[in-house]
């Protein structure tokens, strides 16, 4: 492909889009006409039109903007002139002639373990504009001067090549992809459709990124010699991981200790020594994020090196540290994107580290709860002695420290980085008085109720950490599911209303179709939708949940919701959702994995003709019941496809007069603190 073909695809990508949502508009605006001629205003066509009306807002309204708006570089680091620095500016303009291209207006040192371009260009990126240059302050440390000349050369043999033309134009036509996915909905019809789109868009546009790098690469290897280019390529794969390494060890000293940015470099400088460093190599990425990398796996780009024997310039002449080129190398770290980084490393690591603490608990005998609940009931019967065994040589105060921290980080809270101080955690822009709550919970087990208090004060969700010996805050009971028995046919009569929902939840890889919180709320609210089908209950028209009837049910696990319900005082279902949600959804993961009917792939099917059946004869049933929150929980489209289009529209029109599917609608739309 030539470089005016290249630089126009973008622009023939983004016209594709536009043809494809505006078509789509015009489809749904016919048939939501033709609805309101054959049913006389009724039915579905006033969803319809709406549905027309907002792809056709979303379509227009994000590409007006992003289109308009003028790009911004992304700034960040610290500016280096030449006065500052003549050695690099020297080399960038030795190399810029060489690649036969004009240098950048701007060299910045940023805080990452990479280099890159950038250039304002105009027209989504067709007409040239003021140039940039970022380099990596980690690479200074990692390479030799012939190494980084090799970086150099690649990111000029982008400009050389007018790669950033087509990256501009890239970014942001997909921008208006992503933007219109988000306005219209991800799990509408045209979101779909747009989803489809944006991958066909994301695969079109990463073919080109990476023939662009290997045409990058003979640019470098022509300026600065094969051997360099090729060495330059492993070290910084090594640099990279060396980077991440650094950022997390950091980011665990900094919650106790500060540092400087020279100590954070000679770290980093001795992870690249250490002999035990893993070998150049591929990134470590996940097989799915691998096909979605910017750049040709290694092994190609070396072969392509390889090819281009007779462009070089002869072996490596200087073996000097490449941060020799800088007077101050360590300086640019003092940026706030250094901060960003590393206070978005903190939140990373301090979940892993959480989740390490949680795998701990679970291994003592006696733990019916998963997460910070789990560890807290641990503290409050003094078996802190045992928790600390479990998690093996790490410091039991500092991972209840970033467990509780990473439960208020979900809530709002971040943490703060600041040189030569300890990480602090903010939450309303005050700082958290965490450490001493934890250290003194983990030494006294009388101290846990004073920690559960201050985290539930912060807005952490009760079912977190408020202490199960409370009356109906025990472990909700899984029960029994009928097993099927050999010649026995399935039948959805032997579930529940949450396993049901579940059944629909689940994709075919084992994933969630929706995010769990969402799922979540979803089970909740079946199971009040079950009690309240038993007579149990009822919902008010304001949503407040009654409890009709506290006698048991005979199954083990709606009695153990409704002993929860009598135990508490009235609340909202909105609340009583975002309370119950975690455990039952833990639970009714636990009653389904016990089942062997589940193992039918008939069960989702008996229950979607159910459903139909439903909509035609009762609306009070337990299937028009499931049906509602399937369309709450924004599983309709799953369960019922494209060609049930129809039917989960009129879904949509019955639940929005069903409370419990409101109030699941509400819970996921809004963060609602828990009364305490």
């Amino acid at each position: 492909m030539g470089r005016m073909g290249r630089s126009m695809l973008p622009v023939l990508l983004l016209a594709g889009f536009y043809v494809l949502g505006f078509g789509l508009v015009a489809v749904l605006a016919w048939l939501g006409g033709w609805l309101w001629l054959a049913f006389s205003g009724h039915g579905p066509a006033h969803e319809l039109g709406t549905l027309a009306v907002a792809t056709a807002l979303g379509l227009v309204v994000p590409g007006w903007r992003i289109l308009r708006a003028r790009p911004e570089p992304p700034l960040g680091g610290r500016a280096v002139d030449e006065h500052e620095a003549p050695q690099l500016w020297a080399q960038v303009r030795e190399l810029a002639e060489l690649a036969g291209t004009r240098p950048p207006e701007e060299i910045r040192l940023v805080a990452v373990a990479n280099a890159y371009v950038w250039e304002e260009g105009r027209l989504l990126g067709l007409r040239p504009g003021r140039r940039q240059l970022y380099l990596g302050v980690p690479l200074l440390w990692a390479l030799t001067v012939d190494g980084l000349r090799a970086v150099l050369a690649h990111e000029l043999g982008h400009y050389a090549n007018e790669h950033t033309h087509f990256g501009a134009g890239s970014y942001r036509g997909m921008q208006v992809v992503l933007r219109t996915i988000g306005a219209v909905g991800k799990s509408t019809l045209p979101g779909v459709l747009f989803s489809g789109y944006a991958r066909l868009y994301l695969v079109a546009s990463l073919a080109v990124r990476r023939q662009m790098e290997l045409e990058a690469d003979a640019v470098a290897v022509r300026a600065a010699g094969r051997a360099a280019v090729g060495d330059a390529l492993r070290d910084t794969i090594r640099a990279s991981a060396a980077w991440e390494r650094a950022l997390a060890g950091y980011a665990r000293l900094a919650r106790t200790d500060g540092a400087t940015p020279r100590g954070v470099l000679d770290y980093f400088a001795a992870l690249l020594d250490e002999r035990s460093a893993p070998p150049p190599g591929e990134p470590d990425l996940p097989g799915w994020l691998a096909k979605f990398d910017l750049h040709p796996p290694l092994q190609e780009r070396l072969a392509a090196i390889a090819l281009l024997g007779h462009a070089d310039r002869g072996p490596a002449v200087d073996r000097r540290p490449a941060a020799a080129l800088v007077p101050w190398p360590a300086e640019p770290l003092r940026s706030s994107d250094f901060d960003e980084q590393a206070e978005r490393v903190a939140r990373s690591v301090a979940a892993m580290d959480a989740a390490a603490l949680y795998a701990a608990a679970r291994r003592l005998p006696c733990v019916l709860r998963h997460g910070l609940g789990s560890v807290l009931d641990l503290l409050g019967e003094g078996r802190a002695g045992e928790l600390q065994t479990a998690l093996g040589d790490n410091h039991l105060t500092e991972f209840v420290f970033v467990a509780a921290a990473t439960e208020l980080v979900h809530v709002g809270a971040r943490w703060q980085h600041r040189w030569g101080e300890p990480l602090r955690l903010l939450h309303d822009d005050e700082v958290v008085e965490l450490w001493e709550a934890v250290e003194a919970a983990v030494r006294d087990a009388g101290r846990v109720g004073s920690l559960r208090k201050l985290l539930l004060a912060r807005g952490v969700p009760e079912t977190h950490v408020a202490a199960w010996s409370r009356p109906g805050l025990y472990a909700l009971d899984a029960g029994v599911v009928f097993r099927v028995l050999p010649g026995y046919e399935p039948s959805t009569k032997s579930l529940l209303l949450p396993d049901e929902l579940h059944i629909f939840a689940v994709d075919r890889s084992g994933g969630y179709r929706v995010p769990s919180d969402a799922v979540g709320a979803g089970l909740a609210a079946a199971a009040l939708a079950e009690l309240r089908l038993r007579g149990q209950l009822r919902v008010e028209d304001d949503g407040d949940v009654v409890v009709l009837d506290p006698a048991p049910t005979g199954d083990r696990f709606l009695d153990s919701v409704l002993s929860r319900l009598t135990a508490s005082p009235q609340r909202p279902a909105y609340q009583w959702l975002q309370s119950l949600g975690p455990d039952v959804l833990d639970t009714v993961k636990r009653r389904l994995e016990a089942s062997r009917l589940l193992d039918t792939p008939d069960t989702a099917r008996q229950s979607r003709a159910e459903i139909r059946r439903a909509m035609d004869r009762d609306l009070d049933s337990r299937a028009a019941a499931l049906a509602n929150l399937l369309w709450a929980t924004e599983l309709a489209g799953p369960a019922f496809g494209f060609a049930g289009l129809p039917a989960r529209l009129y879904v949509g029109h019955v639940a929005a007069r069903d409370p419990l599917a409101m109030a699941v609608r509400h819970t996921l739309s809004f963060t609602v603190p828990l009364p305490h």
